[in-house]
C-alpha cells in the first residue's frame, strides 16, 4: 500500500500502546472504520461495517464490486486495482494527509474502535 503515499492518506496499523504494526491500509470516509487494503497481487479488498452500505455498492457498481466476506454486521468487498481511481469518489479515500509518514503518531485517530492508548491503562 506504500505505493500510494502521495496520493492517498496511507495508515499503519497501531497496536493498543500506540506503536505502528506490520500491515498498511487507506481509510476511508463512507462509514468510520471502512478502510481498502490489499488482497492479493492487483486485487485490494474494501472493509465496510455496514451491509447497508455493502449492499448499495454491490448494487450500483456491480461491474467494480465483487462479494468476498459477508457477516453480521459488515462486509469485505473486492475489486481490481486499476479500479481504483473509479471508485475513490464513492468510498471517500481520505486525500488530507497523504505526504504524511504512514508510522506518525497523527495517524493513531485512525485506530480501530475497541482499542484505547496506553495510557488508559493501569498497571496491576
Amino acid at each position: 500500500m506504500n505505493r500510494y503515499r502521495g496520493t492517498y492518506r496511507v495508515v499503519y496499523e497501531f497496536d493498543k500502546y500506540g506503536n505502528p504494526c506490520e500491515f498498511t491500509y487507506i481509510p476511508c470516509n463512507i462509514k468510520k472504520g471502512a478502510n481498502i487494503y490489499r488482497y492479493s497481487k492487483n486485487q485490494l479488498c474494501i472493509y465496510i461495517p455496514s451491509l447497508r452500505i455493502a449492499n448499495t455498492l454491490l448494487k450500483e457498481y456491480s461491474s467494480i464490486f465483487k462479494e468476498y466476506i459477508w457477516g453480521d454486521f459488515e462486509a469485505v468487498l473486492i475489486f481490481n486495482e486499476s479500479n481504483i481511481k473509479d471508485v475513490e469518489s464513492v468510498l471517500k479515500i481520505y486525500k488530507k494527509g497523504a505526504n504524511i509518514s504512514p508510522k506518525s503518531k497523527q495517524n493513531i485517530r485512525f485506530k480501530s474502535a475497541g482499542e484505547f492508548p496506553a495510557k488508559y491503562f493501569k498497571e496491576i
